[in-house]
């Protein structure tokens, strides 16, 4: 456990008073009440509440506790706990990584202590590396703890594909951050949830999905192909009148034009929820006019996972400091103050199949100042994504 200022004092109080001292410490902030009292359901017969899970559950849920209390920790002291994971992480990456082990050679070693400085004398990883070198940058021995390892193909910053391996921790995390996600922005779980996504069948489901399926009764989601017209989905989203709609940026964008454009509303919608793109502000604006609902994005990539989520309280960015390393560089590869804008570059803590240290996704940010939230976890206040996404416009 790290003992550093208020968390020293936490450390020396007794276990049954810690339970009153973080409640009473979380309930003085003002974004505290984002996190909704959730009743979690129960596996034992005769058991409704105070629930008793099954132990899979039991561990997403333990998580789940710590991820609660760990985005109040100070700046510094989360940077200090990702360390204490990092130095794990690439000791195990410099053993058994062949790509790390030659390119580290007169840059890393093991026996001292790693810091902020000598980590960032690590060479980075490029889109180039992670297609070209596949092979080399697998674990030859991924702990068998971390369960089965399972490979996963999506788009680099370029739109050529990237390969890369998962476990079964990184899917934990990524269950864990989505339920985070849920958590903040206080989502009715009883609730319908649309999804319109790449390759998703017309169906419907009970429940969230396996995010949420250990808590919550009732809801149920339906997904449909993004490939389809947009009238189309239009039309579907009338019939079944959902609560929430998760969906591309772009497709949501061209919706909501539709929609003003045939001067139709979704009644029932409570929240637009998007991830796969960067948002810019005429986005935010359009689906604003046409639904009258916020809009939440989450900052990810199918090569990472969750990098960042839409705080509960502003349109900006909580970096999810708990699974990610990232760094926002300038053109001389520092690191940028507040305000500055630089090359999006992420080291995951917990992938040991296939480390990513120091990864350039191609990727763009802006470096945002403490949040008012009080939440430690570092701000983007933007992200504008890949350079073929970009327009260049005239000075004014």
């Amino acid at each position: 456990m790290i003992a550093v200022g208020e968390e020293a004092r936490r450390a020396a109080i007794p276990r049954a008073s810690m339970v009153h001292w973080a409640a009473h410490a979380i309930s003085r902030r003002r974004s505290a009440v984002s996190a909704p009292f959730v009743v979690i359901r129960s596996a034992l017969p005769g058991v409704v509440w105070p629930a008793i899970t099954r132990p899979e559950d039991a561990t997403a849920l333990a998580l789940q506790y710590q991820l609660e209390r760990s985005q109040w920790l100070a700046g510094d002291a989360l940077r200090e706990l990702q360390f204490r994971q990092l130095d794990v992480l690439l000791r195990h990456a410099y053993e058994t990584v062949p790509f790390y082990r030659w390119h580290w050679q007169d840059v890393y070693a093991a026996d001292r202590a790693l810091t902020p400085e000598s980590f960032g004398r690590l060479p980075l990883l490029s889109q180039g590396d992670l297609r070209h070198e596949f092979e080399a940058l697998k674990s030859g021995s991924p702990p068998a703890a971390h369960g089965t390892v399972v490979e996963r193909a999506g788009a680099g910053a370029t739109g050529e594909p990237v390969r890369t391996l998962r476990t079964e921790i990184t899917g934990l995390w990524c269950r864990a951050l989505t339920l985070r996600d849920h958590l903040w922005h206080r989502r009715d779980f009883s609730a319908t949830l649309a999804a319109i996504r790449i390759g998703a069948p017309e169906e419907e489901i009970s429940g969230w999905g396996p995010a949420t399926g250990m808590i919550a009764d009732g809801g149920r989601s339906l997904t449909l192909d993004i490939e389809m017209a947009p009238e189309a989905q239009l039309e579907w989203l009338q019939r079944h009148e959902p609560e929430y709609l998760l969906t591309h940026p772009a497709t949501a964008s061209r919706l909501a034009r539709l929609s003003l454009a045939r001067g139709l509303r979704l009644s029932r919608l409570r929240e637009l929820c998007t991830a796969g793109e960067p948002v810019d502000a005429e986005t935010r604006e359009v689906c604003r006019k046409a639904w009258d609902v916020p809009l939440t994005d989450v900052y990810s990539r199918d090569e990472t996972g969750h990098i960042a989520l839409q705080c509960p309280d502003h349109e900006h960015y909580h970096v999810q400091s708990e699974c990610v390393l990232v760094e926002v560089l300038d053109g001389q590869g520092r690191g940028c103050a507040p305000g500055g804008f630089g090359r999006v570059v992420i080291t995951t803590l917990h992938n040991y199949a296939m480390p990513l240290v120091r990864y350039e996704t191609g990727d763009f940010a802006e470096v945002g100042d403490p949040c008012p939230c009080g939440r430690g976890l570092p701000v983007l206040r933007r992200v504008v994504g890949r350079p073929r996404n970009m327009r260049v416009t005239a000075p004014a």
